[in-house]
Parts: C-alpha cells; sequence; structure tokens
C-alpha cells in the first residue's frame, strides 16, 4: 500500500493508471475498433482528469470529452505542456451556460457542442473575437451539433434541427464554423431488458434519422457519436464514427445488476484508503456517534478513521458496510459503526482479547472486489444511488497517487498541482 508524507492528508485515492489503459483496450475490443472518445469529465469521474487522459492517449485515444470550458481549457494546458500536438488531442465540451467564454475555447482550439440557434451565434462571434485579436485571417470554430433522441436535456428537437442546420451550413460556408460532429446521448441504453432495449433502439434510429437531416443540409460532420460505456458493451449499432465511453474507462459497469465489471473485462481503477488514527476499548452499552445508532453488546475495539462526508465518505453508508483493516496479524473486516461524522468514522474491530489493530494500520475504504475489498458498488447501493455519483463527489483535497504511469509522457509539468491533475 502506497505510504503518505507526514504533510499530507490522512487518506488518499490511489489509481492504477494500468488498469486505465487495460480497460481502454478492453472498450476498444468491444467498439470493435471504433475510434473512442474518453470522457475524463468531473475530474476524471474522480481519478485525476490529466493522468487518466494522458493514459487513454497512451493506448492510441485521440479524442478526450469534458462538461464545461474550464475544465477543458485546463486539459487543453496540461496536453500543450506535455508537447502533445492538438490535432492528436481533440477536446470537446458540451455544456454551454450563458456566461461560457467562448472565445477562449476557441483560443484553445477546443470542439464545442452546439443545441441552439443562440449558441450557434455565440460560436460564430468567437471566431470573428479570435480573429480580431489575434489579426489573423479568422479560423472557423470546431462545432458539433447536438441533438436530443430522448434524453430532453441538451440538444436540438426535431422540430428545431433543421433552423439550426441549415443555419449551422450557411455560417460553414463563410468560414465561420466547421461543422466537424454530430452528437446525442442515450437515457436508457444501460438498461439490455427487453423494454430497455426497444427505447434504446427507437433512438438509434432516430438520430440515424437526424444524421439524414444534417446532411440534406449539407452538412457533412467527421464524426456521428452517440454511445456512451453502456452501448458501446450493449447496442453495437449506436457505434456510429466514434463511441464515448466514461465510467468504463474507469473499470466500472454501468449497470451493475446487468454485469459487473470482472463479467465485462474491466477492473476498478481506483482504492480509497486512509489509516487508524484512535483505537479504544468500550463497554457494554456504550453508544456510538450521532444519535447513538449503534450500541456495544459487549467489551468491543473499536477504531477511529479521520475521514467523513466531507472526504467522500457518505453519511447513508454508516452502519451499512465494512471496510478492510491491514493489521500485521492479517486482513480484518471491520464495519462502519454510528453515523460518519464531517470528517471522521469508527469502525468495529471486534472483541478480541487484546487489540486487533493498532494506530496507523491501513483501511481500504472501498477497492477491487476480486481482491476481497469493499466496492464502490457497495456504497452505491446501500445509499440508494449510483457509482457514478459517488466517484464524481470524491473531493480533490484527498490526494490522488498515480501507479504505473504511461512511459512516453512526462509528468513533470504537473508537480505544482498537488497531484489531482486540477
Amino acid at each position: 500500500m502506497e505510504t503518505l508524507e507526514p504533510d499530507h492528508y490522512p487518506a488518499c485515492i490511489t489509481v492504477d493508471l494500468g488498469a486505465v489503459r487495460a480497460n481502454v483496450r478492453a472498450l476498444r475490443e468491444h467498439a470493435g475498433g471504433v475510434p473512442l472518445l474518453a470522457v475524463v469529465k468531473s475530474n476524471g469521474y474522480g481519478f485525476g482528469r490529466t493522468e487518466v487522459a494522458f493514459a487513454a492517449f497512451d493506448e492510441g485515444v485521440n479524442w478526450f470529452a469534458v462538461s464545461r470550458i474550464p475544465e477543458a481549457l485546463a486539459l487543453r494546458k496540461d496536453f500543450d505542456s506535455a508537447g502533445i500536438a492538438r490535432e492528436e488531442s481533440r477536446i470537446l465540451t458540451w455544456i454551454g451556460a450563458p456566461d461560457t467564454d467562448w472565445v477562449a475555447a476557441h483560443e484553445a482550439g477546443l470542439d464545442v457542442s452546439v443545441s441552439t440557434v443562440g449558441q450557434l451565434q455565440q460560436a460564430v462571434d468567437a471566431a470573428y473575437a479570435v480573429a480580431q485579436d489575434e489579426g489573423v485571417k479568422m479560423r472557423p470554430n470546431r462545432v458539433h451539433l447536438n441533438v436530443d433522441v430522448g434524453m430532453s436535456r441538451g440538444g436540438a428537437t426535431e422540430v428545431e434541427l433543421p433552423e439550426l442546420a441549415a443555419l449551422a451550413r450557411k455560417a460553414q460556408d463563410r468560414g465561420e464554423i466547421e461543422v466537424v460532429g454530430l452528437l446525442a446521448h442515450l437515457p436508457e441504453a444501460d438498461d439490455p431488458s427487453g423494454p430497455g432495449r426497444a427505447v434504446t433502439e427507437g433512438q438509434i434510429r432516430r438520430f440515424s434519422d437526424y444524421r439524414e437531416s444534417v446532411l440534406s443540409a449539407g452538412l457533412n460532420p467527421e464524426v456521428c457519436h452517440l454511445g456512451a460505456t453502456a452501448a458501446t458493451l450493449w447496442h453495437p449499432e449506436a457505434r456510429f464514427d466514434m463511441v464515448r465511453p466514461g465510467i468504463g474507462i474507469y473499470g466500472f459497469s454501468p449497470n451493475p445488476q446487468a454485469a459487473s465489471s470482472a463479467q465485462l473485462g474491466l477492473t476498478p481503477a481506483g482504492r480509497f484508503t486512509t489509516t487508524i488514527t484512535q483505537v479504544k476499548l468500550v463497554e457494554p452499552g456504550t453508544r456510538v456517534s450521532y444519535g447513538g445508532t449503534w450500541e456495544a453488546q459487549e467489551p468491543t475495539w473499536i477504531g477511529l478513521l479521520p475521514v467523513g462526508y466531507a472526504d467522500g465518505v457518505p453519511r447513508s453508508i454508516s452502519n451499512r458496510v465494512s471496510v478492510q483493516v491491514e493489521t500485521a496479524e492479517g486482513v480484518i473486516d471491520a464495519p462502519l459503526i454510528g453515523r460518519v461524522c464531517m470528517d471522521q468514522a469508527m469502525i468495529n474491530l471486534g472483541t478480541a482479547a487484546t487489540t486487533p489493530a493498532q494506530v496507523g494500520d491501513p483501511v481500504v475504504l472501498f477497492g477491487d472486489p476480486a481482491r476481497g475489498e469493499t466496492s464502490v458498488d457497495d456504497w452505491a447501493r446501500v445509499s440508494d444511488t449510483i457509482h457514478y455519483e459517488i466517484l464524481s463527489r470524491l473531493p480533490e483535497h484527498i490526494v490522488r497517487v498515480f501507479v504505473d504511469p504511461p512511459e512516453q509522457i512526462n509528468y513533470d509539468f504537473l508537480a505544482t498541482n498537488d497531484g489531482t491533475g486540477a
């Protein structure tokens, strides 16, 4: 297990970049050779945006995506600092809020998603603004038209698309934009059952119809992309020109009830660990933590952990999961007891005559179930949520430790960012 320097926060997330690369290879095989776009939004699903992106790049991935422009700009800066050419590291961002800095996005050579006529005009205006600022010939803004096939989130509807496509064609003819992509998102692709498959198949047909509409408008996007991890795995007809795996890159199944990570050939890439800071023996009748939701029935050793819900350990898992304590005598499966506090939690170390664990013993909060460790899926299940939420809420003050890094990329320029890639 990785050890931390004394000045580090008393917990860490160990990210296995070798597992990331193996997951990329597995997903590429599932995709039948269709190019992959690696989704590294929300700081790489909590695992480190830049390091995960570079691991995917090491496996030949040249497309990347994040939700918002500030995160895309940070990733672009890191690719530039590593000396990776922009044409080899295409970055797509798709949330265009009213205050979005379209000019900065265009200056950085980002690909932007456009769902509305208003967003299209902002992309056009950015192209003019950059040309004026730089005093050079206008460089067209790289645009992906976003269409709505049933998510009812971002994206142009069937009624809105003809006008958007027609105006995009005119803007492209004037050299203001280049329509390089057409995209949508499938909301039920993680349901491979009969009814779920029927819904997704209908949405895939709708995307094909939208593609024909865009082609009829005189546009010929370089990449039409629809499928995320679930569609990559279970809906080959959704592949089109590129797939956009997110959760699968990190080694997690998009639907653990349908198929586990192991069944899909994916390896969880993250391990959340901390250490015991205090051990004490409590007497029968002793209640633990806020509200006294756990009470000792006999003399019991309890351990104190220096992490809580402010550190990504949800309060909702209180009294409902175990952690693994790595003692000198072996691994102890220790239930969380009492309510998780903001920055501390307690575990049941058992009723042995002498203390079964020591201050400083490592503790695995979640890891790889193939090694007998509690999984993030266990946390999600008892919290009535999904692992996406658990992972994306892992705070950046928790140190990330990266193991098995790619050999082709120099990470020296990341030395000042506390190892988070942020």
